[in-house]
C-alpha cells in the first residue's frame, strides 16, 4: 500500500484530473450496473448455488477477496458487516458482504485516496464478476486520462542461460511466476540505460525472491544467485537433469528442481512458489 501511494504522489493536489478519473469511473460503474440489472431481472436466481434472497445488485463477494482489499487499503475489515449463507453446492458455510456496500466504502473515499483505492483494485486477483469488471472500467480511466501507473506486483528475479534452446523454459518460467501474482523480472528484456551488473543487483535487491536456473552452468547464473543469498533472499534453485550432475559444488547440496521438460518444470515450480507463500504467511 505504501508503495502504491508513493507511487502516485505525483497526483496529489491535481484536483481535476482526479475528479474527471472519479467521474469517469462512478459513470461507467453505474451504467454496468444498470445494464447488468436490466439483463437479469427477468431470470430467477433467487435460489443459485442454495442461496436465499440472493440479488444480483448486491453479489455475494467471498470474504477472502474483501480481506485482500482491505489489506491492500490497510482498512480494518471491522467496517464492513460480514454475513454468512449456505452453500448448497458444498453444504458448507459461505461468508461474504454485499458488493455495493464495499463499493460504498471503496467510492466513498477522498479523490486522491480513490485513485489509490482503485489502482489496489486494479492490482489484486479476484473470482467475482463485480471486481472483474471494475478493474476492467479502472484500467480504461487509466488509460483515458493518460495516468502513468507503474506496476505494483512483486518481482521475481530470474537468473539463466539466455541461450536460444532454453527460451520456451524461460516462457514457462514467466507463466508461472505470473500465474502466482506475480512478475517476472528478465534482465535481458528490461529497457534501462544503466550499466548491466548494477542495474542487476538493483532488481535483485527488490525482488520479492530468486529463481537461479543452473541449466548450461553459466558463471553469471552462479553469480546472481550468490549475491542473492548474501542479501538475505530467498533462491529457488532449478536445473535441466542433463545438466544436474555438473552443477558446482558450493550448490551440490542445495535442495534443487531438476527437471526433463518445461511443464515438469512449471508444475514442480508453482507447487514450491506456494509452498514458499503459505511458510512465510
Amino acid at each position: 500500500m505504501k508503495d502504491i501511494r508513493e507511487g502516485l504522489k505525483i497526483y496529489k493536489g491535481q484536483n481535476d484530473i482526479l475528479q474527471q478519473f472519479r467521474t469517469n469511473v462512478v459513470n461507467e460503474h453505474e451504467y454496468y450496473r444498470f445494464t447488468i440489472h436490466n439483463e437479469r431481472e427477468s431470470i430467477d436466481i433467487s435460489d443459485w448455488y442454495g442461496m436465499e434472497n440472493y440479488d444480483y445488485l448486491n453479489y455475494h463477494v467471498g470474504l477472502s477477496e474483501v480481506v485482500d482489499i482491505f489489506n491492500a487499503l490497510d482498512l480494518p475489515i471491522a467496517r464492513i458487516e460480514v454475513k454468512e449463507s449456505k452453500d448448497g453446492m458444498t453444504e458448507g458455510r459461505y461468508q461474504y458482504c454485499d458488493y455495493i456496500v464495499l463499493w460504498d466504502i471503496l467510492s466513498g473515499r477522498e479523490d486522491f485516496e480513490f485513485l489509490v483505492a482503485m489502482v489496489c483494485i486494479s492490482q489484486l486477483e479476484f473470482w467475482n464478476d463485480n471486481l472483474k469488471e471494475l478493474q476492467n472500467i479502472v484500467k480504461r480511466a487509466l488509460k483515458n486520462k493518460g495516468f502513468k501507473i507503474p506496476n505494483f506486483k512483486p518481482t521475481v528475479f530470474v537468473a539463466m542461460s539466455f541461450d536460444e534452446d532454453l527460451k520456451v523454459v524461460r516462457e514457462y518460467i514467466s507463466k508461472v511466476i505470473k500465474d502466482e501474482g506475480l512478475t517476472p523480472l528478465l534482465i535481458d528484456s528490461k529497457e534501462h540505460n544503466n550499466q548491466i551488473v548494477p542495474e542487476i543487483f538493483s532488481e535483485i535487491d527488490k525482488a520479492k525472491f530468486v529463481i537461479a536456473d543452473l541449466t548450461h552452468h553459466k558463471t553469471g547464473v552462479y553469480y546472481e544467485a550468490g549475491y542473492a543469498k548474501g542479501k538475505g533472499k530467498e533462491v529457488i534453485f532449478t536445473c535441466s537433469r542433463a545438466d544436474f550432475e555438473n552443477r558446482h559444488f558450493d550448490v551440490a547440496q542445495t535442495n534443487t528442481i531438476v527437471w526433463e521438460t518445461p511443464v515438469e518444470l512449471s508444475e514442480r515450480l508453482a507447487k514450491r512458489i506456494e509452498a514458499m507463500t503459505l511458510l512465510s504467511v
